[in-house]
């Protein structure tokens, strides 16, 4: 029901980085469409989905996540319980991450650097206790074994400090797996056909050993080391047998032989989070449908009903659209309020959410390999001495630098969507730099829409060639007090006939604009 003050508040994780573009079609934040799909209970798996976003995968790739999010849609218990299992811990923090274990397990092994200590702990021990039973028995004279005890308790005394630390980053980590662990297990036995699913189970499994096993493998051997917390024992134990070496050997024994997969075993985990997050929403939105990614086809976007995803189902409108082919833009005018920028984000977000891999908040979406670029929402900034137009410039500076780039034909088709830009002018200096930076983006190949009031933008000139003029229409009711204004958001052919600025004066009781055309005529 996008009742986002009811949804639980899924921010941005840390260190990604938040392109003008996430901005403008609120990938992100309150009302975003990561809140709407986030389900994933680890820092991983909310990171990954977050590139996911950010960065559009190959069209191979693509048509590989949307078999498996097609087959996780449709395993709702298995879904809820792996987005339960990675958040059933209240006290465990969901920003934390295992990255202190994961040090350790891909570094040096610590033992291997000390070969004389690895033979003295495993020498030693036997020896001392051969010597006490033999003294204790009268079978030996003179102060072997109590020399033998010494030794040991003054190598304790010199490195088992290090060895404690070597305990304590091991153990910060592998708290944070617990979580990890118990996702892990339910992974390794989910019932899957969709290739990508069986692959990144099969990653889970090393030489015949699966991966939770050996986690809890690895939490026994980590219950070994915790007798250093016993002090009564702890210091007799450790004198006779070297206990915390032995603890420590066993460890880098799993290290060396397991180490270097927990990387790759949480990656699994963030992916499977990630793709059921996808799959969630798929589940929750049967009436969207999976886009024809087609990069050796047509470089045109050509959607029917397509709707913006943010909005519930009552209030979401579906129009037809279709960008390019090269040459050709979109030019969507219309009345204030009455839906422009909502569709141009409409667009983004589904070709956005196209080459996820994940469902279209449409009835059909074909589309090449596409890289989206956008300007509507441009600050200016005090401190950094920039005025709003200034930056509105550096932003199509960016997006006509991104067109050159896409230029080449290996490179995805360039998607440009402006919203009412360089209005930081006045009208006639911005019809003139709107035409000029539109004209390079198609002569770069680039495909798009523009959204506008300025109503000549391509009334002349190669731009009226090469534009495909669409309108929204506002409809009025009533009289005086009772006059009311409303949108059917219905996509229509050719230029917008009509503005309700003055009507929205009236409307929110600033002017009555009758009068003021009166007066207007009077002068």
């Amino acid at each position: 029901a996008r009742a986002w003050d009811q949804l639980p508040t899924v921010d941005a994780p840390p260190g990604i980085a938040l392109s003008a573009t996430a901005r403008d079609l609120d990938l992100f934040g309150p009302a975003s469409l990561y809140r709407l799909c986030c389900l994933a209970g680890t820092v991983l798996g909310r990171t990954l989905l977050a590139r996911w976003l950010l960065s559009p995968a190959a069209p191979s790739e693509a048509l590989a996540r949307q078999r498996g999010i097609a087959e996780l849609a449709e395993q709702l218990d298995l879904r809820q319980e792996l987005a339960w299992r990675g958040q059933m811990r209240s006290d465990a923090n969901p920003a934390a991450d295992p990255t202190s274990l994961v040090s350790w397990a891909e570094g040096d092994v610590w033992l291997a650097h000390r070969p004389l200590l690895t033979w003295y702990s495993r020498l030693s021990p036997p020896l001392l206790i051969a010597l006490a039973v033999s003294d204790y028995f009268a079978l030996t004279t003179g102060p072997w074994w109590q020399m033998i005890l010494f030794g040991q308790i003054a190598v304790s005394l010199a490195l088992v400090r290090g060895v404690h630390g070597i305990f304590r980053q091991i153990d910060a980590g592998e708290q944070q797996l617990q979580r990890y662990r118990e996702m892990l297990a339910l992974v390794e036995t989910w019932p899957v056909t969709a290739p990508i699913l069986a692959h990144l189970q099969q990653q889970l499994t090393v030489d015949g050993h699966r991966a939770h096993a050996q986690l809890s493998r690895l939490r026994r051997l980590l219950d070994l080391a915790d007798l250093r917390f016993a002090q009564l024992v702890y210091g007799v134990i450790q004198a006779f047998t070297l206990w915390d070496f032995h603890v420590l050997a066993a460890l880098e024994r799993w290290q060396r032989r397991f180490g270097r997969h927990i990387r790759g075993w949480l990656d699994v985990l963030a992916e499977f989070e990630a793709l059921a997050s996808l799959a969630t929403l798929a589940f929750d939105h049967p009436r969207w449908t999976y886009p024809k990614l087609d990069p050796q086809g047509p470089r045109t976007v050509s959607a029917v009903d397509l709707a913006h995803p943010l909005l519930s189902d009552p209030q979401r409108v579906g129009n037809d659209v279709e960008l390019g082919p090269p040459g050709n833009f979109l030019l969507v005018t219309g009345s204030n309020m009455s839906g422009k920028s909502t569709l141009l984000r409409a667009v983004g977000l589904n070709l956005i959410l196209a080459q996820a891999g994940a469902p279209v908040c449409a009835s059909r979406l074909t589309l090449p390999r596409v890289a989206v670029e956008t300007s509507m929402r441009i600050d200016d900034s005090l401190a950094a001495g920039v005025s709003l137009f200034l930056a509105e410039l550096q932003r199509l500076k960016a997006i006509v630098d991104r067109a050159r780039e896409c230029g080449a034909a290996d490179q995805p088709v360039l998607v440009f969507l402006l919203d009412e830009i360089l209005h930081g002018t006045n009208s006639r200096d911005r019809q003139v730099a709107v035409r000029r930076v539109v004209q390079h983006l198609l002569d770069m190949g680039a495909i798009g829409a523009v959204s506008t009031h300025d109503l000549e933008l391509a009334a002349a000139g190669p731009l009226a060639m090469a534009c495909h003029a669409v309108h929204f229409r506002e409809a009025f009711s009533g009289a005086g007090d009772q006059r009311q204004m409303t949108f059917d958001y219905h996509l229509r052919t050719g230029i917008a006939s009509s503005a309700n600025a003055l009507e929205l004066l009236d409307l929110v009781g600033l002017t009555d604009h009758r009068e003021v055309a009166k007066g207007d005529k009077a002068v």
